[in-house]
């Protein structure tokens, strides 16, 4: 059984292995940051983390943790940092994360999390990163993460999401978002034109869905702060040029496949210097 040493050390890539020591953690109540990330632990997360109530940072990503999110964890009333990626939990996301009001960075990419993603993580205003990427969550994405007025990034790539984002994006607040991904879903419908006023956006994933319709590419090659720009699989009966004119001067990545683009390669993308992937 592991019992974490708390003088200020960083426990993370340790070679720590065995299950954390529950009881250890009960008179903590003043520990405010947790860090054993890239270990070799296993077993459930313990529901005593929950009882420490000045905890701002927990990190337990890269182990082999199992079972379900503890209910417990809603009670850390001064989280800001979650940190759960890389590891076997199951079962759904709980609605009480959306009751933590000091959230800022929230991480369960790469576990086997199913299940839609609830509305509530919609009441995280504080939230900046949210990342959920492969894991096998379903259903559409909730309209209320559009009131998430500070994030700056979603990631959400690599599920079994459907629907389309038309209906479930267009409220999004936030003018600071930077980084949108969603690709590897069953996403619907058309590419929608509002994305384009997202204008801090650099990485844009729209990959892998089952798009459908008109591809905006007019607008997607004017937002003059994309860096990375993955869009394939879209399809349509009729054709699409390249656009006659394109301000990403500073892409570094760009994927369009099977998207029945015509025509030449214009000449401009020659000026695009910052070019690496085409």
């Amino acid at each position: 059984m592991l019992t974490p040493f708390l003088g200020g050390r960083e426990l993370s890539n340790r070679e720590l292995t065995g299950q954390i020591n529950a009881t250890a953690l009960t008179s903590l109540v003043f520990l405010e940051k947790i860090d054993l990330s890239n270990n070799q632990l296993y077993g459930s997360i313990p529901v005593t983390m929950g009882n420490l109530p000045s905890l701002k940072e927990l990190d337990l990503s890269r182990n082999f943790f199992s079972g379900s999110i503890p209910p417990s964890l809603g009670n850390l009333s001064s989280l800001q940092f979650l940190r759960l990626s890389r590891n076997f939990l199951n079962g759904s996301i709980p609605s009480f994360l959306g009751n933590l009001p000091f959230l800022k960075y929230l991480s369960l990419w790469c576990n086997m999390l199913s299940g839609q993603i609830p509305k509530e993580l919609g009441n995280l205003s504080n939230l900046r990163v949210m990342n959920l990427a492969f894991n096998e969550l379903t259903g559409q994405l909730p309209p209320e993460l559009g009131r998430l007025g500070s994030l700056y990034a979603l990631e959400l790539s690599s599920n079994n999401l459907s629907g389309d984002l038309q209906g479930n994006c267009s409220h999004f607040t936030s003018d600071q978002l930077g980084w949108f991904g969603v690709g590897g879903n069953r996403l619907t419908g058309q590419i929608p034109r509002f994305i384009a006023n997202w204008t801090q956006l650099y990485y844009l994933s729209l990959s892998g869905n089952d798009f459908e319709g008109e591809l905006p590419l007019e607008l997607l090659f004017n937002m003059s702060n994309l860096e990375y720009l993955y869009v394939s699989d879209v399809r349509s009966s009729a054709g699409f040029p390249f656009p006659k004119y394109a301000n990403m001067t500073g892409i570094t990545f760009l994927m369009i496949r099977n998207c029945s683009i015509s025509g030449e390669i214009p000449p401009y993308i020659g000026d695009w210097s910052s070019l690496t992937y085409l």
